[in-house]
């Protein structure tokens, strides 16, 4: 898949163009999960926390894990956000 070359140079602009691009021409394709978790990476990678979450939390609901589960999920990526804006390790 194109995106997965872009994303693993890191042209994420490219990447999600090319992802969402495949969203919507293979909607229910044996990938789509794959493809949705990419795109919340990169927009974690991008420093779009909020974005990141929202996509992730979406995953998690369509997975089925458990509330417990997505509740750290959702933690995770706000302790990721405290550290970049801090500009060093979140110390726990």
């Amino acid at each position: 898949m194109i995106g997965e070359s872009y994303y693993a140079v890191g042209d994420y602009p490219n990447a999600l163009a090319q992802f969402e691009l495949f969203l919507r021409n293979h909607a229910g394709h044996r990938m789509e999960r794959e493809v949705r978790y990419s795109r919340a990476w990169i927009f974690q990678s991008e420093g779009n926390y909020d974005r990141a979450g929202s996509l992730f939390g979406e995953l998690a609901e369509v997975t089925m894990i458990s509330p417990r589960l997505r509740y750290f999920a959702r933690c995770g990526t706000a302790a990721i956000r405290k550290e970049d804006e801090a500009g060093e390790p979140l110390r726990v």
